[in-house]
């Protein structure tokens, strides 16, 4: 292979990369705005569902954006679906102490397993189908046992 062959093999290899980078960072700015709008729903004086109705969507599109959000008959099957989580991912799971503040559930959680099941549990977290967000981590090891220690927010609404 001569020398220029290389080097445009090179700035080929190089240049698809680039692309791939801007890609991944344009798909990551799109997921953290979204949760954004979330977040700034949530945050406004009046009730969290009352935006979502004054928006110009369809019932199909507000029933979809009602699903990001966490509502008195959905909370059993949230915490199922955690508990689902803790299997799949063969970590010892405890639920704890669960609070509701203003628009919002506080949960904490911890997670007992070697490194990869605390992670691979964390990663599962952050992809619930719900508007959540972590508001505290914690990982500490006495060997091969992790712990990760977790307080979760989940929006939530009044029932639809």
């Amino acid at each position: 292979m001569t020398k220029s062959r290389f080097f445009k093999l090179i700035i080929v290899l190089s240049l698809a990369n680039l692309g791939l980078l801007v890609a991944w960072l344009v798909i990551l700015f799109l997921i953290q705005n979204d949760r954004a709008v979330l977040w700034e729903l949530k945050n406004q004086q009046s009730p969290v569902v009352s935006p979502i109705k004054n928006l110009s969507l369809s019932q199909d599109k507000i029933a979809l954006l009602n699903d990001y959000f966490l509502t008195s008959s959905s909370t059993i099957n949230f915490l199922e679906q955690i508990e689902k989580l803790g299997v799949q991912n063969g970590v010892k799971l405890q639920i704890g102490q669960a609070t509701e503040g203003k628009g919002e559930l506080n949960l904490q959680l911890s997670a007992i397993g070697n490194y990869a099941q605390v992670t691979k549990f964390l990663r599962s977290l952050e992809n619930l189908p719900y508007a959540t967000r972590l508001q505290r981590f914690d990982l500490s090891t006495d060997g091969k046992v992790w712990l990760g220690g977790f307080n979760l927010a989940i929006l939530t609404s009044k029932e639809k």
